[in-house]
């Protein structure tokens, strides 16, 4: 930014503003599923995995995401509408 910079929004100079370093964030979690957690929907019985691809569904929905929802709607009914 140029050294006679003013912010637009409340006029302060460049020199009002302190400059803060980012620190990198500590991520701990693997893609790969080492914790376990990637087994949870295996374990899930064929009346919750229904119920949780209709309430995807219905956030698609009121999301105005209608292809979305149409395709959870599919889901939902193919794992419990038997």
């Amino acid at each position: 930014m140029p050294n006679d910079w003013v912010c637009p929004l409340c006029g302060a100079n460049k020199e009002d503003f302190k400059e803060e370093a980012l620190k990198p964030a500590n991520i701990t979690t693997s893609l790969h599923g080492n914790d376990d957690s990637s087994d949870d929907l295996r374990k899930l019985s064929s009346r919750k995995m229904s119920s949780l691809f209709s309430n995807l569904s219905k956030g698609c929905e009121k999301q105005y995401l209608s292809e979305e929802a149409e395709l959870f709607g599919k889901l939902s009914c193919s794992k419990g509408c038997s």
